[in-house]
């Protein structure tokens, strides 16, 4: 560090050497050439003067422009088909005002407008008065009057060249869109054409009801559910089950008889236009009759149990319990046969109702399957000309919307 500290000394030295010795060789040459100075500044001071006096006189001309961008009269994106970039838009107006296309058309109106008046060279500059969008322009020319006509025609020359800007801007946009136009209305006609054609070889009528055929469809589908179950039930139970539950229902049939109601079984039956609500009810009375019947020598032979212990095989009362139960057991076997027969009847009658429930699902499965392919195709061929139309209609919207707006200039 001290090393480093020792080193600097040196070299500052030299430094100040170094000014010491420029400062006297100017000081010297000063010195020796003091006169030069004295003569040239006095000089250059007259020729100067010289240049001014002998120079033609200049006269200057004023003006002032604000440019706004154009006010939006329309709502959506229409009102906006035409507007300024806002990021150089002072740049640009300025650049355009003092531009060469200005400058030649403002010389040329002057000399069909003024023919008296001899063309003169005339500079303009343009410059903006700060935190506004008004153009301060300066013209500076020999000749008064036309130094004024030219700043004046400058900025006339400018607002016709805005507004050729503006129209041929709005030109070009209205031919693109009458070009988009012209190719949408082929497309308008094939899809009328794809629709007519569609009506033509459907009922539109029968395809707006597709919707209810699929809750038609899924009243069947449930339907075949709950009689497959029954069927399945009724497989697995014997006939003394299978009537024990129908005794059970009995109080509820006897409730909605009124009203028509039966029990499931009895709804597939008359689904099945094999059975109505009185032959049902009479097949569950000869049911009920088996059952009685079963309980009837139940009891008889409890009674004769209850005889036996205190009467002899051969007394009157035992003979005659004997003989009505053996009666009661053939028409218990009578009555056995004929709910087997009534059971069977049922289970038939429910295949009967699945069988069609099935071929009814199939067949309504299908024309749904149908039916809602064309729906969607007809939906989407209408979906495909409504957005066609809508995109159309913008077009046409926006093209009206364009000729007014080509005279909303700045």
């Amino acid at each position: 560090m001290n090393e480093e500290f020792s080193e600097s000394k040196p070299g500052r030295a030299a430094g100040i050497t170094r000014f010491h010795a420029k400062f006297q060789r100017y000081r010297n040459l000063f010195l020796r050439y003091w006169w030069v100075p004295l003569l040239t500044i006095p000089l250059a001071v007259a020729v100067q003067y010289w240049r001014i006096q002998s120079a033609p006189p200049q006269f200057f001309s004023v003006g002032q422009m604000i440019v706004n961008i154009k006010l939006n009269t329309q709502s959506g994106a229409i009102g906006s088909l035409y507007s300024e970039e806002l990021g150089n838009f002072l740049g640009t107006q300025a650049a355009l005002m003092q531009g060469q296309t200005v400058l030649n058309r403002a010389r040329d109106r002057v000399a069909a407008e003024n023919q008296g008046l001899a063309p003169r060279s005339v500079k303009v500059d343009v410059s903006v008065l700060p935190k506004t969008t008004i153009f301060i322009l300066h013209a500076a020319g020999a000749e008064p009057q036309y130094t004024q006509k030219f700043l004046q025609a400058c900025m006339e020359e400018y607002i016709i060249l805005k507004k050729e800007m503006a129209a041929h801007t709005s030109d070009t946009t209205i031919a693109g869109i009458t070009e988009q136009i012209q190719k949408l209305e082929p497309e308008l006609n094939r899809v009328d054409e794809q629709i007519a054609a569609f009506l033509s070889t459907n009922d539109l009528a029968l395809l707006e009801e597709s919707a209810g055929k699929n809750s038609f469809l899924t009243i069947l589908y449930q339907r075949l559910a709950e009689s497959q179950s029954q069927y399945d039930l009724l497989q697995s139970m014997s006939l003394d089950q299978n009537l024990l539950i129908e005794q059970q229902r009995q109080p509820a049939l006897l409730r909605s008889g009124a009203a028509g109601d039966v029990s499931a079984g009895g709804n597939v039956l008359v689904n099945a236009g094999l059975g109505d609500q009185s032959g049902l009810n009479i097949g569950n009375s000869i049911g009920m009759e088996y059952l009685s019947s079963k309980q009837q020598i139940l009891l008889l032979k409890a009674d004769k149990d209850r005889l036996a212990e205190y009467l002899k095989p051969q007394h009157p009362r035992l003979v005659a319990l004997d003989e009505t139960t053996a009666r009661m057991n053939r028409l218990l076997a009578i009555y056995r046969d004929q709910s087997i027969e009534q059971l069977d009847a049922r289970k038939s009658a429910l295949e009967l109702q699945i069988k069609n429930l099935q071929n009814q699902t199939r067949q309504l499965g299908r024309e749904n399957l149908e039916l809602s392919g064309k729906r969607m195709e007809y939906e989407r061929i209408k979906a495909r000309g409504q957005r066609i139309q809508s995109l159309y209609d913008q077009l046409l919207t926006s093209l009206q919307s364009l000729d007014v707006n080509k005279q909303l200039g700045p």
